[in-house]
């Protein structure tokens, strides 16, 4: 298939919703081809006739991150179509029902690694060389405030975005003399599915709007940020 590389590529992974869907929006607004991943496919459609009909670009990519061998596939088809990847959000979360860690059961024990952290490992590993052949390569992993406290109940979900902490650290550590620049972003309390099930008795209106988180992370992919290795965290943007 012929390369296009009239436009920036970027990846955002659980993209059918929440702040993956705004900031899917954002990019597309702001003349970027946007790779929407997720497990919905009826939400994707909606989305991408979104962008479309403001005059945006995008491409539906149906996939389950657990399956983790799927990343690798994604990777080849990226570089054969395009050649690079300049801006990879990897925004998809897994939160298991909020229970005592020794309630937890082994499939949201597994599920909440695999999502968390283990695919975010495989996004590294296999979109490295992709991201590295873009003149301006971001790359933002959403933590969350889970990963730094004693938060009782998240157990996998808190221990896994910790995980994912150390090692998106450690790589833009590893990548600090290329031209890669990667970093994490907390957004904090947001009006999204998981906060609603985390908190079920908390008002969505005195919570911030995806778009809003989306807004911050936006600026993360700017050329001009030339910020690396950091932890943001939306009050602080």
């Amino acid at each position: 298939m012929m390369r296009n590389n009239t436009k920036k590529i970027a990846l955002v992974t659980g993209a059918s919703r929440g702040i993956g869907k705004e900031i899917s929006l954002l990019l597309a607004k702001n003349n970027i081809h946007v790779i929407l991943l997720a497990r919905t496919i009826g939400a994707l459609e909606e989305l991408n006739d979104n962008i479309i009909n403001f005059g945006g670009s995008a491409t539906i990519v149906q996939m389950d991150l657990n399956n983790l061998n799927s990343i690798s596939h994604l990777s080849k088809e990226i570089g054969d179509r395009w050649g690079r990847l300049d801006i990879l959000i990897a925004n998809a979360g897994y939160l298991h029902n909020l229970t005592p860690m020794s309630h937890i059961s082994e499939k949201d024990w597994q599920l909440s690694f695999n999502i968390n952290l283990n695919s975010n490992w495989f996004l590294i590993k296999h979109l490295e060389n992709l991201l590295l052949k873009s003149h301006f390569g971001r790359a933002i992993f959403l933590t969350s405030g889970a990963s730094l406290g004693h938060r009782p109940f998240w157990g996998a979900y808190a221990i896994s975005k910790a995980a994912l902490d150390s090692m998106v650290r450690a790589w833009s550590s590893e990548m600090k003399e290329t031209n890669l620049k990667i970093n994490l972003y907390d957004p904090g309390a947001t009006r999204t599915q998981m906060r609603a099930r985390a908190y079920p008795g908390e008002d969505p209106h005195s919570l911030k709007s995806p778009k809003e988180a989306a807004l911050h992370i936006l600026k993360l992919c700017d050329e001009k940020n030339n910020i690396s290795g950091e932890r943001f965290e939306y009050k602080n943007n």
